[in-house]
């Protein structure tokens, strides 16, 4: 998943943006590699496991919405014109 991911920043981020986009990439990986089971852990233990379920659905409903929005849809995002 990681090489695809690189790929895409490769084909869509600026040439002089590449470096500090992976940067960034790499950087957020490993924060949540770190930090994803602990909080997860917290969050089911504190809430219990439909409050995992329930926080995604309503991120992925709220991302469909605004994409939905936006008149060229995911257009802008495609490496070819």
């Amino acid at each position: 998943m990681m090489a695809l991911t690189m790929a895409f920043v490769g084909e869509t981020v600026p040439k002089e943006k590449t470096g500090s986009a992976m940067g960034l990439l790499g950087t957020m990986s490993a924060i949540g590699t770190a930090l994803g089971p602990s909080l997860g852990g917290v969050l089911i233990a504190g809430l219990g496991w439909r409050a995992a379920s329930t926080s995604m659905a309503d991120r992925q409903t709220e991302a469909a919405s605004r994409l939905r929005q936006r008149p060229d849809g995911l257009a802008r995002y495609s490496p070819h014109p």
